[in-house]
């Protein structure tokens, strides 16, 4: 913090304090010279001083009330997005799940069309080879009876 003179009194003040303690050193700084130099009657100046000083608080408390309603609104339309969002989400978390659904699907009939086609297509070649043994077999024989 520095330290600077306040007008031309001498009197140091601090600089960085609030201004509602900055404004209140100057107010008694006023009424201490108008005192001395008996420009007022001291009830009007406190009067005015105190009257001053309701208003300043009266005014931050008011800023005060409007930021705070400022920060509920926001606060409430924060509250409402992220409901939005959610449900947003859980819609697109459906669909998803959905469409998994659906190609896992596809994909099972193609594997079993795939087996069935592949299990139709081993019992033929087996079947021929059965039946091209049984040929073998049968020359086998015939040529051995001819020899």
């Amino acid at each position: 913090m520095r330290v600077s003179p306040l007008g031309g009194s001498g009197e140091k003040v601090v600089v960085g304090r609030s201004a509602l303690v900055d404004n209140l050193k100057e107010v008694e700084e006023r009424a201490r010279l108008a005192i001395l130099q008996r420009k007022e009657d001291t009830s009007e100046m406190v009067a005015r001083l105190v009257k001053g000083i309701w208003l300043g608080i009266e005014e931050q408390e008011s800023k005060l009330k409007k930021a705070k309603n400022e920060l509920e609104k926001n606060l409430a339309r924060a509250k409402t997005d992220a409901l939005k969002e959610v449900k947003q989400l859980k819609a697109a978390h459906a669909v998803a799940i959905g469409q998994l659904q659906v190609e896992a699907k596809a994909n099972l009939d193609e594997m079993v069309e795939e087996r069935d086609r592949l299990g139709c297509h081993l019992m033929l070649k087996r079947r021929r080879w059965i039946l091209l043994r049984l040929t073998l077999t049968r020359r086998k024989k015939r040529w051995k009876q001819k020899y």
